[in-house]
């Protein structure tokens, strides 16, 4: 019993210590509308584009291991809608 008590706790211990704000982006799929992308991850750092193209910049956290180090993601818009997006 104390056994799976010990190795049900270090499990969750490590779910827990490799959530990221970068998971977030697992909620964004092609076809969203920017209203949408911004209910997830909220106003982009920057937006930059030209004509009917735009990209939002976020910089999002990542930890490992009592790790943290930030990144940048990219989400590409054509005519408002996600086209891709990543790193």
């Amino acid at each position: 019993m104390i056994k799976k008590l010990i190795l049900t706790t270090t499990i969750l211990t490590l779910l827990v210590g490799c959530s990221t704000s970068a998971n977030r982006l697992t909620q964004v799929s092609p076809g969203m509308t920017k209203t949408q992308v911004i209910s997830v991850f909220g106003n982009p750092e920057s937006v930059t584009g030209q004509g009917n193209t735009e990209i939002f910049t976020y910089t999002l956290s990542n930890s490992w291991n009592n790790s943290v180090w930030n990144e940048s993601y990219y989400i590409y818009f054509i005519n408002g809608q996600v086209v891709k997006y990543g790193k």
